[in-house]
Parts: structure tokens; sequence; C-alpha cells
């Protein structure tokens, strides 16, 4: 009976220092202090229904990105260009991952110390489908260079942490764009049957490569095909980028072409235009309302000399 009594009393003591242990980690200030700077800009729920990005700048044009058919686009210019779409997630996971943000102030005046005066900030609003405004922040980074400043727009409460948003806030709208010549999903190099190049002048008969069971047979030249490196030359086809866009959508594209079929019977055709005093080319794509530019090596990749498939 005393051995029982003693357990009992032993196991009290036991669950009242766990009470105390627990109670001592959740009541900690330093626990406390690390949950009240514990911030997430964005709901991850409500991430998912963002359908519209406006980032304004202090000094340089505003970027408006938009989600149509599942498709991201910058718009600009009365011109809808395509945009990379894990460039957007990115963005979007990093306003939606939770971090430590301390509070750093709490005033306008100090608001505007910290390089968040609104003229002087950059801003970022993003919105649905419906254009229902889901998120207006100001952000700028800190003199450190390590940490960035936030305050939401309308608000004078500042907060300050990981800068994980810089890499966003370029004016530059190149470094959204999607620049893939054919960015649609299963166009592999297996399935191209046969590529008819009509070099740049449009000089002299058109290449045709053809696909054998086993091998390529090309229509120029003499001596052993070198197929690995015909399979080479159509993946740079399939995964050959631009430059940027142009503003011409009738820019002449009739100095060269590369015509691609496929197996299922369907066919894209490339056409080049011809190049400008600083050696950049415009370009078009078969059912693609645009006009790409090329640089000169991204252009002459396309065009590798006969030699190169011997």
């Amino acid at each position: 009976m005393e051995f029982k009594k003693k357990t009992t009393i032993l196991s009290g003591i036991l669950i009242a220092l766990g009470l105390i242990y627990v109670l001592g980690q959740v009541l900690s200030p330093e626990r406390a202090g690390k949950r009240r700077d514990t911030y997430t800009l964005l709901d991850r729920r409500t991430a998912d229904s963002v359908a519209r990005v406006y980032l304004v700048f202090p000094e340089d044009r505003p970027i408006e990105l938009a989600e149509e058919g599942g498709s991201w686009h910058l718009l600009r210019d009365g011109g809808r260009y395509p945009v990379r779409r894990e460039r957007v997630g990115d963005l979007l996971d990093a306003l939606a991952g939770p971090g430590l943000f301390p509070v750093r102030a709490s005033s306008e005046t100090a608001a505007g110390r910290l390089g968040l005066a609104e003229d002087a900030a950059t801003r970022i609003s993003l919105a649905d489908g419906n254009n229902r405004l889901l998120l207006d922040l100001l952000v700028a980074p800190d003199s450190s260079g390590r940490n960035i400043n936030f305050r939401h727009f309308g608000e004078n409460e500042v907060r300050s942490g990981d800068d994980r948003l810089s890499g966003f806030l370029r004016p530059s709208p190149e470094s959204w764009y999607d620049l893939r010549l054919f960015p649609e999903e299963g166009l592999l190099p297996a399935d191209v049957m046969r590529l008819t190049v009509s070099p740049p002048g449009r000089d002299g008969e058109a290449q045709v490569f053809t696909r054998t069971e086993r091998s390529w047979d090309l229509s120029f030249g003499d001596g052993t095909v070198n197929s690995g490196r015909v399979d080479q030359y159509v993946r740079d086809i399939l995964s050959g980028t631009a430059d940027g866009f142009g503003d011409d959508p009738e820019a002449a594209c009739a100095d060269a072409a590369i015509t691609i079929e496929f197996a299922d019977g369907s066919w894209r055709t490339l056409e080049f235009g011809e190049a400008d005093a600083e050696n950049v080319r415009p370009a078009r794509v078969s059912g693609r309302e645009l006009t790409f530019l090329l640089r000169g090596w991204q252009h002459e990749r396309l065009f590798p000399e006969e030699e190169t498939f011997r």
C-alpha cells in the first residue's frame, strides 16, 4: 500500500514537471517573439486564385501579367506576349511561404525612411480573374542588400526579413517572357520525319533531311551521314529560343526557312528575315501571331555548315 502511494505521488510530480516544461516552452518570450515575427504575405489557397499580377515601379513602365486559358501573358502596347508560367509560380511561392518578418517600424515617416514611400517603392498587386484585389504591397530592399522591407499599401506597419522578392522586381519584361520558338508539349525530336532547310539568301536548292529506319538520308553532300549530329540538330531546332519579341507583326521574313514534318502528318515552319545593322533578325513560326527577334548566334545555330553532318 505504501509503495502504491509513493508511486502515485511520484507520477503526479512527473506530470506536474512535464506541464511546467511544456508551458515554459509555449510561453517563453523567445518562442512568443518567433510566433509574433512569423508572417505570411499570401495565403496558399489565395495564391491559387491569382490571375493578374501588376508590378509598378517608381521610374519605369509597369508590368502587367494576366492568366488566360491556363497560360500567362504580359500585356503591353496592345500586345499579348507569352510568359513563363514557372516564373509566375516562383513569385507566388515567394509571397506565400512563411518566414520571420519582424515589425521594424509603424509610422508613415519611418516607412518613408526605409524606402517605402508610395512614390519610391515598387508596388506588387495581385488580383483574381474578376480583378478583385488579393494583395497590395509596397516593397524595397534594405541598405544591407540581404533583406527586404515591405508594408501593405495604405498601412504604416513595416516588416523586414529575408529578401525573396528582389529577383522579381526588375522592370525588364524580358525577364518574364517565354521566348521558346516551340513551347508546345509533345513536339519530340524522335517524331520529326523530315526537315526542309532553305538557307539564308535562299541560295541554291533546299537541304532535305529525311529520317530512315535507322539513320538519316540527306539530299546534299557526300560521305557517311553522322546521324547523331542530325539528331542534335533536330533537338537544337525544337529547343530554339529568341532574344525578344518584335513590334512589327508584318515584318518581312523571306530570307530563310525551316519546315519540320512530324510523324502524325503535322508540320511547323520557321521563317527568317534579313539581319539589321546589329545582326538581329525577325522570325515567325507558323500558327503563332508573334514576331521573334534572334541574335546572330541564335540564327547561325539553326543553319550549320553542311560538313557538320558528315
